[in-house]
């Protein structure tokens, strides 16, 4: 199920009233029991908070409370690179096209957080400053593990680079409204950070 959600809506005689502007993210989950709400890192989401949620394929209406919040979970998953190159035994050169596929591009709300709040983060509490710092680090470790050579420093240096021009490629990518240029940008960035 996507779709928007309701902020702010509290019960009212048993039935939910929703707040009269929705809130920007997305909404996913395996069945109506459980769903995941991932929402701008400015938006205040409080427990015990009911939202009502409109499942846009099909208008239905679907009451839900807030039982937890967590900030940037998705960067520990384990499996990151296994994911983005699509194969069990991932390779950097399979990583970094994988990263910077069209596919992804087109799809933030289920892509890189980093690139879809990247920017927004730096006006955040420190607790969330420090659940993207730890998803970086991760991330940072997925790739040395793929990078070769000997010197650990020069391989943590090449996943640096290779890390910040992955996110800034496809943040570019996402913002330009020309096709082609979003394209061509996806294209040399996975042609140059490529190279291990």
């Amino acid at each position: 199920m996507t779709g928007s959600l309701n902020h702010g809506a509290h019960a009212e005689n048993g039935a939910a009233r929703a707040a009269t502007t929705p809130t920007k993210g997305r909404l996913f989950g395996r069945n109506v029991l459980e769903g995941t709400f991932r929402a701008a890192p400015d938006e205040d989401l409080f427990l015990g908070e009911l939202l009502v949620a409109i499942d846009e394929a099909t208008g239905r209406r679907y009451l839900f409370r807030i039982v937890d919040v967590t900030y940037g979970t998705e960067h520990r998953e384990p499996g990151w690179a296994e994911r983005v190159a699509g194969t069990r035994s991932p390779s950097f050169g399979a990583v970094v096209p994988g990263y910077l596929s069209p596919r992804h591009r087109d799809d933030p709300g289920h892509g890189c957080l980093f690139a879809a709040l990247g920017s927004d983060v730096v006006r955040q509490p420190r607790s969330v400053r420090r659940a993207v710092t730890e998803g970086l680090r991760s991330r940072l470790e997925a790739l040395q593990k793929l990078l070769p050579g000997r010197s650990a420093a020069a391989r943590r240096d090449k996943a640096l680079v290779t890390l910040a021009g992955l996110v800034g490629a496809l943040m570019l990518s996402r913002a330009v409204d020309d096709p082609k240029l979003s394209d061509d940008i996806l294209e040399a960035a996975a042609a140059t950070l490529g190279r291990a």
